[in-house]
Parts: C-alpha cells; structure tokens; sequence
C-alpha cells in the first residue's frame, strides 16, 4: 500500500493557544503526567487525555471540518534537546475507527520541525497558531530543539463513520 500525501494546514485563534498553554502549565505544576518513556516523545512533558479541559467551542476549533470531531487531544512541552520519535499513529488507536485525522497546533514559534514521511517528504516549520492536519498513515517525527517547543496534538475522527460502526456494534 503506498503511503497517503494528505496534509493541510490553516490558522487558529491566538485564543485557543492562550488556553491551551495554560491547560499545559496546569498539568506540569498538578504533574498530571504521562510517563513519557512510554511514547514517542524525549526530553520533554506530555499529558494525558486533556478533552475535558476545552469548550465545545474550542473543539470545534480544532477539528478539521463538520463531519469529523475530536476524539482526543494531548499536550506536549519539548525543553532544549526534546524530540518526538519517528512513528504512526494507526497501530496505536482505537480500531473502531478507520478514518482519523491527525492534526499538531503549534502553540509557539520553535525550531525542531515536524517531518511528515508521505510519498514526499514534508517538513513544517512550527509557527504559533498553525495547526497543520494529516492522514493517520502517515509516518512521522519531531526533529531536535534547541529552545522550548509547545503542541497540542490530537485526532479527528469522521462523524457518519462512528455512528454507523457504533450501531453494528450494538446490533451483534
């Protein structure tokens, strides 16, 4: 199978990066914490689920568009030296859906870019407020910074998809 080329990108509203950051700073002075030895991500804080912390509003923000939601979001701090591992994301998720969407917001100007292994090569510069989505194929990483780094990462999961796999579910 030939690795999907799917990437887009767009701007947020600097509010929605204002909470996200405070969202992040509340959970490294809580130490509401992931283990990060777990994950992919070195150097660096990552949280766990963080959904319940954003409005409605705030989601719908994030999504990528109508008939998708947001299945989850995460926040990751990289310090100096932090990196994110070369991986992909359909291993690790929930399988009863088939179509997600990855998506990374960039919650400051940083060094340390996103790599995004589709049939080209794809390198993001992270600029504050650019969240940039991509199919859930596809493999990727962080390269090293040198200053501190902030994201908010995530998936959107397609609308129509969920409801009709949740109903078979419940018919078996």
């Amino acid at each position: 199978m030939q690795t999907p080329n799917w990437v887009e990108s767009r701007i947020v509203d600097e509010s929605l990066v204002e909470h996200s950051l405070n969202v992040l700073s509340a959970c490294i002075n809580d130490n509401h914490l992931v283990n990060i030895e777990k994950y992919t991500t070195v150097g660096g804080f990552q949280t766990p689920s963080v959904l319940e912390f954003f409005s409605e509003d705030m989601l719908n923000q994030l999504t990528y568009s109508e008939e998708y939601f947001v299945n989850d979001i995460f926040l990751i701090k990289y310090l100096s030296g932090g990196y994110q591992k070369y991986h992909q994301h359909r291993k690790n998720l929930n399988r009863m859906y088939d179509r997600k969407i990855n998506f990374c917001l960039y919650l400051n100007d940083s060094d340390g870019d996103t790599i995004l292994y589709s049939r080209d090569k794809i390198k993001i510069i992270p600029e504050k407020c650019k969240i940039v989505y991509f199919d859930i194929r596809i493999p990727h990483e962080a390269l090293v910074v040198t200053n501190e780094k902030n994201v908010l990462v995530g998936e959107c999961v397609l609308k129509k998809q969920t409801i009709c796999e949740c109903q078979e579910k419940w018919v078996k």
